[in-house]
């Protein structure tokens, strides 16, 4: 039996008195749409590499009704130096695979694309293209920093913007989007998307270090709507609360209801680390329960795509059979640990070369 997600609510905040009754759940695409009505930009975050998702965002795009309301897509996964090449790609001109791929390849983020699934977005756009006007085809703008691979050999040759990748998407949305008064859904993985998060109001992010949500907040208040997606059913507590009144499939919204009210830390966890700079001395910041914005500040909807989250990577043969690019990949990693501080691609890439030598 389906309850109501307000009398959750109330009762896990003491009976206090709901801002508002919790509306029913809509069909996402729907609710989807809807916002794009209202809003000039639609944030729709990204489980990366999930099919779920990517399901679900082949069947908005394909839905009639969408290309009549958007004109841009903004995608994380796509290399802004090569949109010249991914404009005559999606509008239906011939284009060598081997010059395509580099829009998902040469990102600034190794290995996360090369899962089917981008290429399979891209292709999508192209065949809803070619059954409209010209003037009412649908744009995707690669929203990747333009890194240039061919030149870059060392952490230097890395501006330093691409550490906080967000700023960089949010010129392109500027320049692209709202510059030309158009229409656009982002594409972009969750943890870009929120408005304000844990301890922001403590110690706010400088602008070129906040969230693509935050960008757009503060400089261009009410005109970017938020939609987060969630899995699961009991392991964490946002998808505990979203799956008992939302079905998979739904959307549900946020801001101005009962839910919005409720504290973001079953969003982000209780455990969050936030530090601050004292004397030059980076220290952890310790966050209270106030520390934590409601959900309503931090975003506007959700939509619940189900228990599970199934994730689709690239081939292991990919890499078994391509020698060079592998090794191209692990001097971007050399590059980018540097930069970063970090390496976060090593494991992934041996895992599946690993995976692909005992096929």
């Amino acid at each position: 039996m389906r309850c109501t997600l307000a009398l959750l609510i109330v009762m896990a905040a003491g009976c206090r008195a709901p801002v508002a009754a919790q509306p029913p759940a809509e069909p996402a695409i729907r609710g989807v749409l809807g916002a794009i009505d209202a809003h000039q930009i639609v944030l729709l975050g990204e489980s990366h590499r999930s099919t779920a998702f990517h399901h679900f965002v082949r069947e908005l795009v394909q839905t009639p009704e969408f290309a009549n309301r958007v004109n841009d897509i903004v995608v994380e996964f796509g290399n802004a130096r090569y949109q010249p090449i991914l404009d005559r790609y999606i509008v239906g001109d011939s284009v060598p695979h081997d010059s395509l791929q580099l829009v998902w390849r040469n990102t600034t983020q190794l290995l996360a694309w090369d899962s089917p699934l981008y290429e399979q977005f891209y292709t999508t756009i192209r065949r809803v293209n070619a059954g409209r006007p010209a003037d009412r085809r649908l744009r995707v703008l690669a929203g990747d920093p333009p890194i240039d691979w061919v030149h870059t050999n060392g952490a230097a040759d890395i501006p330093r913007s691409y550490g906080d990748r967000d700023i960089e998407t949010l010129r392109i949305i500027e320049r692209e989007v709202l510059g030309r008064s158009r229409k656009a859904l982002v594409i972009i993985g969750g943890t870009h998307i929120y408005r304000e998060g844990p301890g922001d109001r403590v110690q706010p992010p400088a602008l070129e270090r906040a969230t693509l949500g935050d960008q757009l907040n503060r400089l261009h208040p009410g005109v970017a709507y938020v939609i987060e997606s969630v899995f699961g059913d009991g392991s964490e507590s946002l998808a505990r609360l979203v799956s008992v009144r939302a079905l998979p499939g739904e959307m549900i919204h946020v801001s101005g209801t009962t839910l919005g009210d409720t504290s973001s830390s079953v969003l982000f966890g209780t455990g969050t680390t936030r530090f601050q700079v004292v004397n030059g001395v980076r220290v952890p910041l310790v966050l209270e329960p106030k520390d934590y914005p409601p959900l309503g500040r931090t975003l506007d909807a959700f939509v619940y795509h189900g228990r599970e989250n199934p994730r689709l990577l690239a081939s292991p043969d990919l890499y078994v059979s391509s020698p060079a690019y592998v090794a191209e990949i692990r001097r971007r990693i050399a590059v980018l640990s540097k930069f970063y501080g970090g390496d976060f691609w090593t494991e992934e890439l041996d895992a599946q070369l690993a995976a692909g030598k005992r096929e």
